[in-house]
């Protein structure tokens, strides 16, 4: 997870340098659990076998298929690539007085390869 801490083993606790980066490795544990229990496919990389957009099962997941956004507590105007350093990114965005709930947009990349 760059950054964020190890992805594995997924019961470790995070210990990166701030609270908003731990949450966003939280999330990004999430993604790496529902991958391996196959409930999120592979959208990029090689065609599948008829060469069409379509999904395919993939076990272990590349964080570059995914970003995310920060909407609560405080929104954030841009998307992060998984693993980039909370220093850049994390600035005012937990403030004491809202609350420790943090919710992320999740954004899929998805290869198309009809021709």
């Amino acid at each position: 997870m760059g950054a964020w801490g190890s992805t594995y083993p997924m019961s470790e606790n995070i210990t990166s340098a701030g609270y908003v980066q731990a949450n966003a490795g939280l999330a990004a544990r999430m993604i790496a659990k529902l991958h391996r229990e196959m409930l999120l496919w592979g959208t990029i990389g090689s065609p599948t076998v008829s060469g069409t957009c379509q999904r395919y099962p993939m076990p272990m997941w590349m964080k570059r298929q995914y970003n995310l956004l920060l909407l609560h507590p405080i929104a954030d105007s841009k998307r992060r690539v998984i693993g980039k350093p909370g220093i850049l990114w994390t600035s005012g965005k937990n403030v004491p007085f809202t609350g420790d709930d943090f919710v992320f947009m999740l954004y899929n990349k998805r290869d198309c390869c009809l021709f």
